[in-house]
């Protein structure tokens, strides 16, 4: 509608992390959001990632749930380092996850544990996508 009215986002439990990108390349930013996240995490929280097409935002579409995760606590998205479309850097409470685009949905792989906080990131070294992983040391995983 071209109005930048503020406009609620139908989540299914409290945000964790909110993400905007263009994920379906039609010119619109969308929302990847991790709502699974609740404050007794023990009992009822879940790792989830939804996607909400813009400019509507009003349909969840949910993307992925990471058995054995309570919470997503970052998504980033791959920076463009060839033609394929951009992966997810999923980091949970206790892995860090690669999730990829596919013909029917998403391939989601876990990469490795994460310690708890930890953190993950994408970087790009001489045209190839890299993984740093916070720690001790820090672990550097090389992408296909």
């Amino acid at each position: 509608s071209g109005s930048n009215a503020m406009q609620p986002i139908p989540t299914e439990r409290g945000v964790r992390n909110l993400t905007l990108t263009d994920i379906n390349g039609d010119g619109h930013l969308d929302a990847l959001v991790a709502d699974g996240w609740h404050y007794q995490y023990g009992a009822q929280a879940r790792a989830q990632l939804s996607l909400y097409l813009g400019p509507e935002y009003s349909r969840r579409s949910p993307l992925t749930h990471l058995t054995g995760e309570y919470t997503i606590n970052s998504v980033e998205v791959e920076p463009e380092t060839s033609n394929r479309a951009s992966r997810l850097l999923l980091t949970a409470n206790k892995g860090v996850y690669l999730a990829t685009p596919t013909e029917v949905g998403w391939m989601i792989e876990r990469l490795m544990d994460v310690p708890e906080p930890g953190n993950a990131v994408f970087a790009t070294i001489k045209k190839q996508s890299v993984v740093y992983v916070s720690g001790r040391p820090t672990t550097e995983l090389v992408l296909r």
